[in-house]
C-alpha cells in the first residue's frame, strides 16, 4: 500500500492518484509500505522501481548503501524498529528492537521511500504531518534536506531506543535474587541481541552518510549541509554510545556469570557439609546392625545408647565444620 503528500511552506495534503494527475504530479512524497506488485504496477508511470530495491528492503541483513539505478538515486538506510510481542508466562508484554532496511529513491519528480514493513521513521512523519504548519519538520520539493531529515531522524530514534535499552540494564546483581532472576537473564540476552543489530546497522549507517557528505553538488544550500552535519555527528554519537552499552551488558553478563558460579559452589559445598554430618549416625547404625559382637549389643537400652551415641558425633560434627567454617579452612 502507499499514500502520496505533498509539503511545502508548511503546507500539508495527500494527493489521490489517478489516471489523469500521474502523469503530471512533482514535488510529492510517496511512501510505499509492504510494496505489493499492484503497487509497483501503479505508481510505474511515474517512477519504475527495480526489482533490485524491493528484494533489498525485504531483507533484514541487507547492507546499507548509496547507488546510482537507471539514473535514479538510491539510498538504502537500516532504521530501528520496536515491537511487542504478548508472553504467556509472565502474562505481559515482551519489547524487542530490531532494525528494518529503508530505501529512499529520488527522482525529478519524486522522493519514494519504500519499506517492507511500518517504519518507525516513516510512522514519526506521518505523526508531524498532521501538525506540519506548526514545526516545518520537512519540504517535499527540497529532496536534500528531506533526505538528510531522515537521517538525523534515524539517528534521533537509535539515541532513543538506546536510553530505553539502558534504562532495562538497571539489573540488581544480588545473590538473594539469583534463584529469581531468569526473565532478567532472558531481557539481558534479548538487549545484547538489539545492541549488536544497532551497532552493526549504525557503523553500515554511518558509512553511508561518509558518502552523501562526500558527494559534490548534493546539497542544495548551507542550511542542507549543516543538516548533514547533525545527522553525521548523531549518527556517531548513536554508534559510540551503542558500543559503550555493549561493553555493559558484557560487563553484567561476566558479573552474572560470577555470582551464580559462586552460588553453585557454595550449594554444592553445603550439600557436601550434609551428607558428611547425615553419613556419622548412618554409620553408627550400620555398624550395630551387623551380626558381630558390639559393646552394648546386649543391654536393655542399646536402642538409646545407639540413637545418643549417634547425636553426640552429630553434633560433634556440627561443631568441628563450623569451627573449620570460622577459621576459614573450609
Amino acid at each position: 500500500m502507499f499514500s502520496i503528500h505533498k509539503i511545502h511552506d508548511g503546507q500539508a495534503k495527500a494527493i489521490e492518484l489517478s489516471k489523469q494527475n500521474i502523469k503530471n504530479i512533482t514535488g510529492v512524497w510517496i511512501n510505499l509500505v509492504e510494496p505489493t506488485e499492484e503497487d509497483v504496477a501503479v505508481l510505474a508511470p511515474l517512477i519504475k522501481i527495480p526489482d533490485e530495491v524491493i528484494a533489498d528492503v525485504r531483507d533484514i541483513n541487507e547492507v546499507p548503501k548509496l547507488d546510482k539505478l537507471d539514473g535514479v538515486f538510491y539510498l538504502l538506510i537500516q532504521t530501528p524498529l520496536i515491537s511487542t510481542t504478548s508472553n504467556k508466562e509472565s502474562e505481559g508484554t515482551e519489547v524487542k528492537y530490531s532494525v528494518t532496511p529503508l530505501g529512499i529513491l529520488l527522482t525529478e519528480q519524486c522522493i519514494v521511500t519504500i519499506s517492507a514493513k511500518k517504519n518507525d521513521v516513516i510512522k514519526y512523519l506521518e505523526s508531524k504531518i498532521k501538525n506540519i504548519s506548526n514545526n516545518h519538520i520537512i519540504d517535499t520539493e527540497r529532496q536534500p534536506q528531506f533526505v538528510t531529515k531522515m537521517l538525523l531522524l534515524t539517528a534521533k530514534i537509535y539515541l532513543r531506543y538506546l536510553r530505553d535499552l539502558h534504562n532495562r540494564l538497571q539489573i540488581p546483581l544480588s545473590e538473594r535474587r539469583l534463584s529469581v532472576m531468569d526473565k532478567e537473564i532472558v531481557d539481558l540476552l534479548n538487549i545484547e541481541q538489539s545492541l549488536v543489530y544497532f551497532d552493526a546497522s549504525l557503523r553500515s549507517n554511518y558509512i553511508v552518510v561518509e558518502k552523501i557528505a562526500r558527494r559534490r553538488g548534493f546539497m542544495e544550500s548551507e542550511d542542507d549541509q549543516e543538516l548533514l552535519d547533525d545527522a553525521t555527528h548523531e549518527m556517531r554519537q548513536a554508534l559510540e554510545v551503542a558500543k559503550v552499552y555493549g561493553h555493559i551488558v558484557e560487563d553484567i553478563r561476566s558479573a552474572l556469570s560470577s555470582l551464580i558460579s559462586n552460588n553453585l559452589t557454595r550449594t554444592v559445598n553445603w550439600l557436601t557439609k550434609i551428607t558428611l554430618i547425615l553419613m556419622m549416625p548412618t554409620l553408627v547404625g550400620t555398624l550395630y546392625g551387623m551380626n558381630v559382637p558390639l559393646p552394648f549389643a546386649d543391654s536393655p537400652h542399646a536402642f538409646t545408647i545407639v540413637v545418643g551415641i549417634s547425636i553426640f558425633i552429630t553434633i560433634l560434627g556440627i561443631y568441628w565444620i563450623r569451627r573449620k567454617e570460622y577459621n576459614g579452612r573450609i
